[in-house]
């Protein structure tokens, strides 16, 4: 299966420009179908800032506002690019499913380099969450965002305004294991 995703980064940006000005901004997605009718929303609060790292709170809704599902998680910089823990693309329902029980995980970071082009193949991310419920082990997930190239620049019209973008198209894999049943 192959996605695309915006990424607003820019070849002349720093990191200090997204770690810096990030702490204490929310920032809301509203998911739109082909004929741009809302389907839901996903929002990013910034609740701390340690050094070069942001740790945020998303939020997503369905597209009448009610709550489907929220996660922390945080986005890093080692000064020539951003990463994104790969936590923050558990799919919502599944974060909802797991409401009030602890998750921990391993894997590596989503990277995006800061001076992205067109042409360029970035690197895989992974990783594998496990859910505890009352100390045992409730779900195991792994997730994988695989071939992912920057396939386009592109200037994308908003309600907030104009932003320039990457296009970026990658394989994406979510498997998971409930109380030993598997899906896909």
């Amino acid at each position: 299966m192959c996605l695309a995703a915006l990424v607003r980064l820019a070849s002349a940006q720093t990191c200090d420009q997204f770690i810096s000005n990030g702490n204490g901004k929310k920032v809301v997605y509203s998911n739109l179908d082909a004929k741009r009718n809302k389907q839901g929303s996903v929002s990013y609060s910034s609740v701390k800032k340690e050094g070069s790292t942001l740790s945020y709170h998303n939020g997503v809704t369905d597209k009448n506002g009610k709550a489907i599902g929220n996660a922390n998680f945080d986005i890093s910089s080692n000064g020539s690019a951003l990463k994104i823990d790969m936590k923050s693309f558990v799919p919502a329902s599944s974060a909802k499913q797991f409401n009030g029980m602890q998750m921990q995980g391993d894997g590596k970071y989503l990277t995006y380099p800061l001076n992205l082009k067109v042409g360029d193949k970035l690197e895989d991310g992974d990783a594998t969450i496990i859910v505890m419920n009352n100390g045992s082990k409730f779900s195991k997930m792994q997730i994988a965002m695989t071939n992912r190239t920057v396939e386009a620049s592109e200037q994308v019209q908003t309600a907030a305004g104009a932003f320039d973008c990457f296009k970026i198209s990658y394989e994406s894999l979510f498997k998971a294991k409930i109380m030993g049943l598997g899906y896909r």
